[in-house]
């Protein structure tokens, strides 16, 4: 290295510089006399103790350490002095009685030939908390220890070896089966080093706490932490040993030691900034760790004031510097480093504390520098973590508020659509009446199709899933919404011709397509622009999946067609980009607000997820991302309503028709409004119907009244006993017996039974007496009984 005489301070203030770097530092370091008596302590110990440095010169080590008696200090004072070093954990108390687990570091110095320990603590209750982490998982224990160069062994309560890693067994040349089942004795030819390990097993049994110690074996030198794990009572039931090889780490110790370079050496070498100006607040020290952190070489700043640099917080640094040489020690709110071109961005918090020479006077500032990028990006991914799951709970919520909506309203448009259909089939009817019910029916009708909507964005719509050419459906959708999108919209298509089929609802996904195309044409307007629209498989890794994408959930690693809508238009701010999806919530004068909730719930329903990049003024880009599944899955789905599969049911013994009179038909409505209108629509059709409330009910009908029923017409959303239960319930009873299925809200998970069964079909509320009558029809197999007169 380099030298510069005419920078090389005196050695008095070299001294001077490294009491204050102790002063500085975060560690608890102390210098204690033969009888355990404090003569030294730096600030951080004083503050973590809760103790004045005052009170502090009359306090002993025992006072601290509880688990530290004379006997044992005068013990380890010998062994300072037979050369050793001292490394344990210890747990630490505070002024107050609380207490903390510290990892201490101990040796002998010797001063004007008057002996000191000098002893460095470190809380490590993170480090424990980590341990026991581990503890928790074998399997990750042994990814962790089988292909480690540290030498790792677990040690029973008999002091025998229950587990060695293979670096353990090589380290003497042992086969595994020479270490599992010995004790160190049994192992080692060295005597002394095979009682130290005993002597550290003994103490981390007895205290449970971990310690380190030095080792060596085989002519190599190792400091070994050893640990207790506990068992479920909270008593040390084994201790996990490691060993790492510190040989070179001695040898470079004792080197340094003997250096006079050695307190030079530690500044330079720290991995915090630590920087010293005089009073002139010149700068007088500044270290390796400053120099990579603003890229700036010390030789450029050595001898140079701070005020002669132009930085951005040079006011708030001259106050920090002008209190530390009034007295005080202060610590910086986080502050941006200025660093040149290519370096990355830091973050730093510094504490500053005045530099008094031997006479006690203040001879300039010490600033300690603590590098905090790490913290900060922490805090960053949390804050971002909260914003992303409050908007998935958010838009969870909406979702479940817009599907109990429309459930209610579905429910009650049964009634007004039942009903002014059936006012509308009475004989003798006057026009102008007649003209009014179909007036309500059009309104009934234009309210169920907003409920769909609803429903769609809840995830909760019903379709038809077929295996889908994705890239073959766009092209057929994109000219249809060709006609919609302003002349002045040049619309580039770029489809995958190759692409593999995803199991999707043909309509509801050129719903999806639809709706992008058109807002993004008007995004665009008439100021002109491109529209794109492309198709691609995209493998998602760990980290794309895990990114902020709306709808879906979680996205699992691996394969998806992507469908992208990216436009050139006006673009959105973030607050608009958070809302785009709500119900009702629109940027335009026009419309209600549901085409991108529906897209939404429709990609949500596929199993999906939606991304969207907007900024304003710089355009919007739409990502629907569609699961691939497996070529099993991909066969065409069956349709339970088509004559072709009410062809293919097995022919029941008691067909619709078969007997005179009436169909008998179970009627399981817990809604009475609802139940009275559907119950007067069966009955209107021909029906025999037998209503009742609930699933209980209707089981314990068709268990007092065995082949009595020849259909079921059942309610899927009913309080207690719900329909998905009652449904298999009944298939106990009567494997073959008709069901329809009816709901205003259609959880997929309850349906899934339901589409399997070739004697069960849905029909969704709202309907009116025709189509309730028809699915009933094709459900039994035959044509609808004749109406009631």
């Amino acid at each position: 290295m380099e030298r510069h005489p005419p920078n090389r301070l005196p050695e008095g203030q070299l001294t001077v510089l490294a009491a204050a770097a102790l002063d500085g530092a975060g560690d608890l370091i102390g210098f204690l006399d033969v009888a355990g008596c404090v003569r030294y302590a730096n600030r951080a110990a004083c503050d973590e103790l809760q103790v004045s440095c005052e009170l502090v010169l009359q306090a002993t080590i025992f006072d601290f350490l509880p688990a530290l008696t004379p006997e044992l200090w005068a013990q380890r004072w010998q062994e300072f002095r037979a050369g050793g070093r001292l490394r344990s954990a210890d747990r630490m108390r505070r002024r107050d009685g609380t207490t903390f687990l510290v990892d201490v570091q101990a040796s002998l110095v010797t001063s004007d030939g008057i002996e000191f320990a000098l002893v460095v603590a470190r809380d490590i209750t993170e480090a424990r908390r980590a341990e026991r982490a581990l503890r928790e998982s074998a399997e990750a224990f042994r990814a962790l220890t089988e292909n480690n160069r540290a030498l790792v062994t677990r040690w029973g309560l008999d002091h025998r070896v229950i587990y060695a890693n293979p670096s353990a067994a090589a380290v003497g040349g042992h086969a595994h089966s020479e270490l599992v089942g010995n004790t160190a004795a049994e192992i080692l030819d060295d005597a002394p080093a095979a009682a130290r390990i005993e002597e550290a097993l003994r103490r981390v049994f007895r205290l449970g706490v971990p310690e380190t110690t030095e080792l060596v074996l085989y002519g190599r030198t190792f400091d070994w932490h050893v640990a207790p794990e506990f068992g479920e009572q909270g008593d040390v039931v084994s201790v996990l040993g490691v060993s790492t090889e510190v040989t070179e780490q001695r040898a470079l110790e004792r080197e340094l030691r003997e250096s006079g370079d050695f307190i030079a050496q530690v500044i330079a070498s720290a991995q915090e900034g630590i920087v010293v100006v005089d009073r002139e607040l010149r700068y007088v020290i500044r270290n390796r760790f400053m120099e990579e952190l603003t890229g700036i070489p010390s030789s450029d700043l050595l001898g140079v004031s701070v005020v002669e640099r132009t930085i951005p917080q040079l006011d708030e640094l001259i106050r920090y510097l002008e209190a530390a040489l009034a007295g005080a020690v202060v610590r910086s709110r986080d502050i941006n480093v200025l660093v040149r071109p290519g370096l990355p961005e830091t973050w730093v918090q510094t504490t500053y504390s005045p530099l008094r020479a031997a006479s006690g006077a203040i001879a300039g500032v010490i600033m300690v520098v603590h590098d905090v990028t790490s913290r900060r990006q922490a805090e960053q991914e949390r804050r971002e973590l909260e914003v992303k799951l409050l908007e998935t709970q958010r838009l969870e919520s909406l979702g479940v508020l817009a599907g109990g909506v429309a459930h209610d309203f579905n429910n009650l448009l049964v009634g007004i659509l039942g009903n002014a259909s059936l006012a509308a089939a009475e004989p003798g009817l006057h026009e102008t009446v007649r003209e009014r019910l179909q007036e309500i029916d059009l309104a009934a009708r234009r309210a169920a199709d907003l409920t769909r909507q609803l429903l769609t964005y809840a995830g909760r719509g019903r379709g038809t899933t077929l295996p889908l050419d994705v890239s073959e459906l766009l092209a057929e959708t994109i000219g249809l919404v060709r006609a919609a999108i302003p002349r002045t919209v040049n619309l580039d298509v770029q489809l995958d011709p190759a692409l593999p089929a995803v199991v999707a609802d043909r309509s509801q996904l050129q719903q999806v397509v639809m709706n992008l195309v058109i807002n993004a044409g008007e995004a665009v307007g008439d100021a002109g622009g491109t529209v794109r629209v492309t198709t691609a498989v995209a493998e998602l890794g760990a980290e794309e999946a895990a990114a902020t994408v709306i709808g879906g959930g979680e996205l699992a690693v691996g394969s998806y067609v992507v469908i992208e809508v990216a436009d050139t238009g006006t673009g959105m701010d973030a607050e608009t980009v958070a809302r785009v999806f709500e119900p009702f919530f629109s940027t335009k004068g026009v419309g209600r607000g549901l085409g991108l909730s529906s897209v939404l719930g429709i990609v949500r329903a596929h199993r999906g997820a939606l991304r969207v990049e907007s900024r304003d003024g710089q355009g919007t880009t739409f990502r629907v991302l569609l699961p691939l599944v497996p070529e099993a899955a991909a066969a065409p789905a069956r349709g339970h309503d088509s004559a072709a599969t009410a062809g293919e049911r097995p022919v029941r013994s008691d067909p619709a028709g078969a007997a005179d009179g009436p169909v008998p038909v179970l009627l399981v409505e817990d809604e009475e409004a609802v139940a009275r209108t559907v119950r007067r629509m069966l009955e209107v059709a021909g029906y025999s119907v037998t209503p009742t409330s609930d699933g209980h009910e209707a089981l314990a009908v068709l268990r007092t009244r065995p082949g009595s029923m020849h259909a079921v017409v059942l309610d899927l959303t009913m309080p207690g006993l719900g329909g998905a239960d009652t449904y298999r319930d009944l298939r106990l009873l009567d494997p073959l017996l008709p069901v329809l299925v009816t709901s205003g809200y259609a959880d997929g998970d309850d349906m899934l039974a339901i589409d399997d069964d070739v004697h069960a079909a849905f029909l969704a509320k709202p309907y009116v007496p025709a189509e309730l009558a028809a699915a009933l029809g094709r459900l039994l197999g035959a044509a609808a009984p004749a109406p009631a007169r």
